[in-house]
């Protein structure tokens, strides 16, 4: 070991586990163990010099001296120069408990093993990155059979594939223009050794071990692993997975920056603009644009920051959180796929020009069928199970994830639906049916609609 020097020694009263309150006096060092490639604390006994313990630092070793395990919490009160070594990872039972007798004494001890155990915890993190580095690039060459330096569509499907991708080829194209979307990246360009690192790391789930398997499972060294990995990276399955209006917004600004300034700016934002109802034409928006920035404070030759547009978006009047996810998933879409300006423009018009009078007004087929069009975020006249689940917890579902999906195949179960198919019309106006409820009854108080907000859904999960 080099360039690193903490080590300490000196006298310390340890406590015996197996004689409970006696306390032992040792020679104790610390010092580094080539062999073992770690810090290591050896305590040899007060007469003899006998080697009595030998104790490793692994990954999150730390010296307590506050926060105690309520069983020790004692020996603490009674002798105040006290500290508890936890020696990290490795061990079963990781604690050591010492007694530096004076406080000079209990300073340099909790400096020195602190220290070294921040020295530990850099470099095996260093070199866990590196490794991990190293099997990511091993990983895109599998995936880069022709040595070109590069993965297009196909080889990065090879790879989502690995991680539990089972789609079709539309359901592919579809997913991998959103991903393109949501990187920046173009999707008649390759994917570089860059890209496709920076993608893989942003996993932080993804162990090393997995990684090693996933590569032994390209070059046909084993079966590759059953995994569902692939939905923490899918674009459309994070998209349920934002929790939080800030998680929203950020994932918002993220696909509305100008990649080269990181901010955005005058056409940026209309993106979002068209999508929640203006209407102008390209000099209204400059104008409207302006206005904006003056009232907000910002420049607007330099564009809106993170920050800035944070505070702006935090205001529910800017859209619902569901309001606001249904924009997301518009911004995230293909350029080819993406309504053009003047659809949009028309679409949210309408939504947004319709107000509780008018949802007041209709009757409950037509409050019925206005909610599965807010729910229909794909426009494709189907809901699926993710869509649907939104329903459900606007109405009262809380059971979370985890059981969603066997609700899901009861209620296909019961009303004869086919759960791969997805959710049409006629079908979601099957739960409303033989309730009582007849067209032109009076339909339930809407809760009241934030200012330009498209979503009026009829809260009835439990009628």
């Amino acid at each position: 070991m080099t360039g690193f020097d903490a080590p300490a020694s000196g006298w310390l009263l340890k406590r015996c586990p197996v004689l409970g309150d006696v306390w032992r006096r040792h020679w104790c060092v610390l010092g580094f163990d080539e062999e073992e490639d770690t810090w290591v604390l050896d305590c040899h006994a007060e007469k003899s010099r006998k080697l009595v313990y030998h104790i490793p630092l692994g990954m999150g070793a730390r010296v307590l001296t506050k926060q105690w395990p309520t069983a020790l919490a004692k020996h603490q009160q009674q002798r105040p120069c006290s500290f508890l070594l936890d020696s990290g990872e490795g061990r079963l039972c990781p604690f050591f408990l010492f007694d530096a007798v004076s406080q000079d004494s209990l300073s340099t001890w909790q400096g020195a093993l602190s220290t070294c155990a921040r020295e530990l915890r850099r470099r095996l993190q260093t070199e866990e990155e590196k490794n991990r580095t190293e099997l990511i690039a091993a990983i895109f060459s599998a995936l880069d059979q022709e040595g070109q330096g590069k993965l297009w569509s196909v080889e990065f499907r090879r790879y989502a594939e690995s991680l539990g991708f089972a789609g079709s080829d539309a359901e592919w194209n579809g997913e991998f223009n959103e991903i393109c979307e949501d990187r920046g990246w173009k999707e008649d360009s390759s994917i570089t050794l860059k890209h496709f690192t920076k993608f893989v790391s942003k996993d932080e789930k993804m162990e090393k071990e997995h990684l090693q398997e996933v590569l032994e499972g390209l070059k046909g060294e084993r079966e590759l692993p059953v995994s569902d990995a692939w939905a923490r990276q899918s674009v459309a399955s994070n998209l349920v997975k934002l929790k939080s209006r800030s998680d929203i917004i950020t994932a918002m600004f993220n696909c509305l920056q100008n990649v080269d300034t990181g901010r955005i700016g005058c056409s940026e934002l209309r993106r979002y603009a068209v999508l929640s109802g203006f209407e102008g034409d390209a000099d209204e928006w400059a104008e409207e644009y302006e206005d904006l920035c003056a009232d907000q404070g910002w420049s607007k030759d330099t564009g809106i920051s993170r920050l800035e547009f944070a505070g702006l978006m935090k205001d529910e009047q800017m859209g619902s959180d569901e309001e606001l996810k249904a924009i997301l998933m518009e911004l995230r879409m293909s350029p080819k796929k993406r309504r053009t300006f003047d659809q949009m423009s028309q679409l949210a018009g309408k939504t947004a020009s319709r107000n509780r009078v008018d949802v007041t007004e209709l009757d409950r087929s037509a409050l019925v069928a206005e909610a599965f069009r807010c729910l229909d975020v794909r426009r494709k006249e189907l809901l699926t199970s993710r869509e649907f689940r939104r329903y459900a917890e606007l109405t009262g579902y809380d059971e979370g994830e985890e059981f969603w999906e066997e609700q899901y195949e009861e209620l296909c179960q019961e009303y004869g639906w086919t759960p791969e198919v997805g959710v049409g019309l006629r079908e979601f106006e099957e739960p409303w049916r033989g309730k009582g409820a007849q067209d032109g009854a009076p339909t339930q108080k809407l809760p009241d609609q934030p200012k330009n907000s498209g979503f009026m859904l009829a809260r009835a999960w439990h009628c």
